[in-house]
């Protein structure tokens, strides 16, 4: 059982630059442009249409240019968010070296990211001095394609070295050596983690843009939201250029199943995803794990977070069925503006999160295995199913990236398994024997043959 509950949490009030008598170590997390949870709703946009620089955005890069906009967002404007990495995680790249820089991080974001709001959050809760600084029209290229050859975000800087990538974000400032809070990864919770985080990043931000992008309501109000932010104020120009960014990202999320086809499938995940995090609370816990919180936290509330600014999301998380998980999601909208919440109790029960992995399990790891049964064939097709835990059908094209990912939990595995005989530790069991038995599945497949094999950790023979 947990030794403390909310009640006992302690709130850490870190307000920046405001209060220049601060102690020196309260002074984090000084932010251009405040990330008032109130205005949540006002930024639901999730991607935008142009890469490579060309384009609309290009165009308004100039006028930008010409009306004399600056690199960096100015506190009380509006932001310009720029393009995101639709799915999962937005290719790394790493340039320079932060060592031996006078300069403290920047990390550039846009409030409709998934991504950004999560390593936003993060960075905060972590306590890494840093400056928040909203993608606009004109740094996202004289500055973020600049350092990282893409306009991605989240990006963080540290003088002309960069890094982009959410989760390679996450874990570098985890190596950090100083922080003001650790997260909370012990053995046994890293792996599980690790593991839920990705799930996060690359199933359930599937069923969070088709609400955002397939749901009239939601789609106007970003629309509005992309026109306004992406025009820089330009007459006449608001509305194509939300339109425009509509067409295209849709164009691009259907390769990855995020269509009316699974419309159904999608949106009953969510439902089950939704009710499981609200049980995993339901014992007072401020976070999955306990009362500090861990990466699947932050992972989990990119998506989640974004889901409630919408519309359709918000009117959903107002039901009586999800009060804890508004407030947990109110913990992580609080923390950028400089308000923590953590306790001390670190001993709860990791049987909360069955039905949490069983819909990682049920869902994104059985489109993992079916996207590898499809590289497989002896002519790729331009598109292949999963069947769900639920007998549901998911369509979807097959891809080398979520080959990759299915490494990665497998590598994630062999890692747990190269130190420690437990993979979850010993509260773990049911989880273990539940991911263990579809990796046995795996195994007797014969196009699983190869992958298995860079795999010896695992023990499969």
């Amino acid at each position: 059982m947990l030794k403390a509950r909310v009640h006992g949490a302690r709130v850490h009030k870190m307000r920046g630059a405001e209060h220049a008598d601060a102690p020196k170590s309260l002074k984090r997390g000084v932010i251009e442009d405040r990330l008032d949870p109130r205005r949540q709703r006002d930024v639901a946009q999730f991607g935008h249409a142009n890469r490579g620089g060309e384009g609309v955005s290009s165009q308004l890069g100039q006028a930008a240019k010409r009306r004399g906009v600056g690199h960096e967002q100015r506190s009380g404007q509006a932001g310009q968010p720029g393009e995101l990495a639709l799915w999962g995680r937005e290719s790394q790249r790493t340039t320079g070296s932060p060592r031996g820089s006078f300069m403290s991080y920047e990390l550039f974001i846009s409030r409709a990211s998934p991504y950004s709001m999560k390593i936003a959050a993060m960075m905060a809760y972590l306590g890494v001095e840093h400056r928040l600084t909203l993608q606009n029209a004109m740094n996202r290229y004289a500055v973020i394609r600049r350092l990282s050859g893409r306009t991605m975000v989240p990006m963080l800087r540290r003088d002309d070295w960069a890094l982009s990538d959410s989760t390679a974000i996450a874990r570098y400032l985890m190596r950090l050596p100083e922080h003001r809070r650790r997260l909370w990864m012990p053995e046994g919770v890293d792996t599980l983690s690790f593991l839920l985080e990705d799930f996060s990043d690359e199933w359930m931000v599937r069923w969070m843009a088709l609400s955002r992008w397939l749901n009239t309501e939601d789609c106007r109000h970003v629309e509005r939201i992309i026109g306004r932010e992406l025009s820089a104020g330009l007459p006449g120009v608001g509305g194509l250029v939300g339109s425009a960014a509509r067409a295209a990202v849709v164009g691009r999320m259907e390769g990855w199943g995020v269509s009316e086809t699974n419309r159904t499938t999608l949106m009953a995940s969510a439902q089950r995803t939704l009710g499981a995090v609200e049980r995993a609370l339901d014992d007072g816990r401020l976070y999955l794990f306990g009362d500090r919180a861990s990466l699947a936290d932050f992972g989990i509330f990119g998506p989640l977070g974004q889901y409630a600014s919408d519309p359709t999301g918000a009117r959903k998380l107002t039901s009586s069925d999800y009060t804890r998980l508004r407030a947990y999601l109110q913990r992580f909208n609080a923390m950028p503006d400089g308000e923590v919440v953590e306790g001390q109790a670190t001993d709860a029960s990791l049987e909360a999160l069955e039905a949490l992995m069983a819909e990682a399990l049920g869902t994104y790891w059985e489109v993992m295995v079916a996207n590898l049964e499809a590289l497989h064939r002896k002519k790729r097709p331009a598109t292949t199913a999963a069947r769900l835990l639920d007998g549901a059908s998911f369509e979807f094209a097959p891809s080398r990236y979520l080959n990759g990912q299915l490494q990665g939990w497998l590598q994630e595995m062999e890692d747990a398994y190269n130190t420690r005989n437990e993979l979850f530790g010993a509260e773990g069991a049911v989880l273990e024997r539940a991911l263990i038995g579809r990796v046995e599945a795996l195994a007797s497949r014969p196009e699983a043959a190869d992958l298995l094999a860079a795999y010896p950790g695992l023990g499969l023979r």
